[in-house]
Formats: C-alpha cells, sequence, structure tokens
C-alpha cells in the first residue's frame, strides 16, 4: 500500500476505534446498571435445582448395556441427569476419589476413558480426596481441563510454592436468562472441598513434605465467608472426611447448605439434618446415585435427598457414553 492510501485510511480507521471505544463503553455502563437492579435477595418460591454427587468412584463407568439387576453406570447416569436438566437446572459434582487407579503413575485405558466419561456426563466440579492426591495434581489438573470441570481444595496446599491443586472455591451459575449482558438471575451455586488431614498424610511417608494441609473447620469457614460475599443462593461443602467428621463440620461451621461427605459411610444415598445444614452421603457407586433435591418455599431453600440409582437403572443409556464403552471394550481386545 502506497503512502498516500495509508494516509486516505487513517482516518476512516481513527473513526472505527472511536466507534468501538464509544460502544464499548455503553455496554460497560449497561452491564453494571443491569448488575445493579438485578433482583437480590433470596429466590422465588418454586426455584428448583438438583445436584448429582459420586465419591469413591475410582474410575468406575460401568457402562450403559451393565446387567440391569446389578449396575446402573454413567450411560445412564447421563439419560436420567439429561431429564431433570430439561425439567430444571441441574448439576453433577463429586466429593473426591473419583480417578483411582492401581497404577496411578501410568495412562492406563480406565484413566483414559473414564476422564472422557466425565467429560461427556458434564462434571461441573470435583474435591481432591486420597487418590486425587496419588495421582499427581500437576497431571489431575491437566485431565480435569480437558474434561471441563473445576478441581476444588480449600485446604490443601503445596510446600514450599504454596501451589494450591485446584482452585479454593468456585461459583457454578445455572439457570436464569441469557442476555447481551450476560446471564440474568438465576441460582449461583458456591462449592468448596476440604479434605481430613490425616487422610491425605496417609498417601505416602513423604507427603507432609510435598502439602500443607489446613484445618478443615478454618478453610471452610474462609470459603463460606468468600462465598457470601459473592452473594451465592446455596453453599456446598464436599467433604473428604468421613461420616461422623462430615456431620461436626456442619455443626461447628455456620452457613453451610449442604456437606456432601467424601468417604461413603451408608450403602445408599442417605441425608440427615444438622441445623439448618443437610449432610449427604453418596452409597455404593455401583447401585447408588444421589440426588439433592432442593426447592426454594418461603423464601428458605427445602433440601430433600434422593436415592437416584433404582431410576437411573430404568433409563436407556446415552448412546454417546454407550458407544465410548464400545471403544473401550474393542481397545482392550486388541491389546
Amino acid at each position: 500500500m502506497s503512502g498516500n492510501a495509508a494516509r486516505q485510511l487513517s482516518p476512516f480507521i481513527r473513526m472505527m476505534i472511536a466507534i468501538f471505544l464509544l460502544l464499548l463503553a455503553v455496554w460497560i455502563v449497561l452491564k453494571i446498571y443491569i448488575a445493579r437492579t438485578e433482583p437480590s435477595g433470596p429466590q422465588a418460591d418454586g426455584t428448583k435445582i438438583s445436584i448429582f454427587v459420586t465419591a469413591g468412584l475410582k474410575a468406575y463407568r460401568e457402562p450403559g448395556g451393565a446387567d440391569k439387576d446389578s449396575f446402573s453406570g454413567m450411560a445412564r447416569w447421563a439419560s436420567l441427569i439429561d431429564k431433570r436438566r430439561t425439567q430444571h437446572p441441574s448439576i453433577l459434582l463429586d466429593a473426591g476419589d473419583f480417578c483411582g487407579s492401581a497404577q496411578w503413575d501410568k495412562e492406563t485405558s480406565d484413566i483414559r476413558y473414564f476422564f472422557e466419561g466425565m467429560r461427556m456426563i458434564g462434571y461441573a466440579a470435583a474435591g481432591i480426596g486420597s487418590d486425587e492426591i496419588r495421582f499427581g495434581h500437576r497431571r489431575l489438573q491437566e485431565k480435569a481441563d480437558r474434561a471441563g470441570f473445576e478441581l476444588l481444595s480449600a485446604n490443601i496446599s503445596g510446600i514450599p510454592d504454596g501451589e494450591i491443586p485446584g482452585a479454593r472455591y468456585t461459583v457454578i451459575r445455572t439457570g436464569g436468562r441469557r442476555t447481551l449482558t450476560g446471564t440474568k438471575r438465576g441460582l449461583k451455586v458456591g462449592v468448596f472441598s476440604v479434605a481430613l488431614p490425616q487422610f491425605i498424610y496417609e498417601t505416602g511417608p513423604d507427603i507432609h513434605l510435598q502439602y500443607d494441609i489446613l484445618d478443615p473447620r478454618i478453610a471452610s469457614i474462609e470459603a463460606v465467608s468468600a462465598l457470601k460475599e459473592k452473594g451465592c443462593d446455596l453453599i456446598v461443602a464436599l467433604s473428604y472426611q468421613s461420616w461422623p467428621m462430615s456431620l461436626a463440620l456442619a455443626e461447628c461451621v455456620d452457613g453451610i447448605d449442604i456437606v456432601i461427605n467424601g468417604r461413603p459411610g451408608h450403602d445408599r444415598s442417605t441425608g440427615k439434618k444438622v441445623g439448618r445444614t443437610t449432610v449427604v452421603d453418596t452409597g455404593i457407586k455401583t447401585t447408588s446415585l444421589t440426588e439433592v433435591f432442593v426447592e426454594w418455599t418461603g423464601g428458605s431453600p427445602a433440601i430433600m435427598v434422593r436415592e437416584s440409582g433404582p431410576e437411573a437403572k430404568t433409563m436407556k443409556g446415552r448412546d454417546d457414553l454407550v458407544e465410548l464403552e464400545k471403544r473401550y471394550m474393542r481397545e482392550l481386545e486388541n491389546r
């Protein structure tokens, strides 16, 4: 381009930049205005959400074609969760020990297909437990990023760099109306995860040299405070402890709506009220699928724990996950 042509274009370019900056300024002001005028306070009565929770999966993803009398598995879970998502907002969480393997240091087919299954079924977040520490948090973070879910760990940090394996907490926004300036209203679910120090330190003789683990109660108080400031409608704690310790966490930390116990102590989905908090156990992975159903009434969330494993077993497995399992089986046969 000649010098004369460049000089002729420059006023046009300057005008376009000015228009772009003006539109950007208008968009920012509009976004701030909408955020400030958006209704705050309790959700409207009748607002609903289902929070599906797993724990202790250890790379389990039994195929949709498994024995209907014994198993459900990811393909059928996906069909049930998809059904709920057509009815009201629904999210999927895991409370720890999801990536277990007999060979944590190797890229086994089980691991590869399991994380692909997590991506396809749509996990939103997962807490870190003993198996995840064995797996290696950097390697695990890469897997989680590819699978599209958030790794959470509010009370574990690396030594000496202080690097956190995962985020301290996350805010999941679901439902509402999508507009040019973002999602309007909807539900804001705050989620964080804590682990009992003993369980993490037991994973290896040198773990205490690699990780510093804060008291779960202190980390929970900090996380709840931060999530309240963000205006969350629900606060969920993924508690990789034990059933008694998860009950104790609910008793001593105010502001948690739901505590999910990450070391299952019951053979089916179980819920227990501790003050204003509902503590949930997830049962056995091969027969249970825990659904925490929440509906606002009188300005407050009413929480009910459902064992949805039997309903999942009646569903036809979702085609893409059934096909994933077939590919896995073919790979095993061709070794």
